[in-house]
């Protein structure tokens, strides 16, 4: 299932369905390739210190926005899914 089938079928989860999924269609390391993990291990640094990306909002590229806000959701999406 590719990310434009599930969004015609409005499936909720798209990040666990894309990973669970890709194994029928990709190799894992090309899906975590090396400028995924950088995005990754930038989130990490700055939600661990507390510290922007970038001096400020204007100046961080919505690309960057966009990718934390993903990464966020997966993560308490994650989290919730530990509780249960």
């Amino acid at each position: 299932m590719c990310y434009n089938e599930i969004m015609e079928r409005n499936i909720g989860d798209i990040g666990e369905t894309l990973y669970t999924e890709h194994f029928y269609f990709c190799n894992t390391y090309e899906l975590l390739n090396k400028d995924y993990q950088q995005i990754i291990k930038k989130y990490n640094f700055s939600k661990t210190f507390n510290t922007p990306p970038y001096p400020t909002i204007n100046e961080t590229p919505a690309r960057i926005i966009e990718d934390f806000m993903i990464i966020e959701q997966e993560f308490n999406k994650m989290k919730a899914k530990g509780k249960e």
